[in-house]
């Protein structure tokens, strides 16, 4: 299972795992914003957590 993805592609969710745990929430920039713009930066959108990230705004 999962043999289809490329090491290049493992490499970049762990960027942007690492990325992720980076966020702090400030009061320029709500946590909700934070993910949106680190995950823009890698081209994807993540639509679970940008739901979720809402609910808590």
């Amino acid at each position: 299972m999962g043999d289809w993805v490329s090491w290049d592609d493992k490499s970049q969710k762990l960027k942007s795992t690492i990325q992720f745990q980076k966020l702090l929430p400030t009061e320029d920039s709500p946590l909700a914003d934070k993910i949106i713009e680190t995950f823009n930066q890698f081209g994807v959108v993540p639509l679970s957590i940008e739901f979720l990230a809402m609910d808590d705004r």
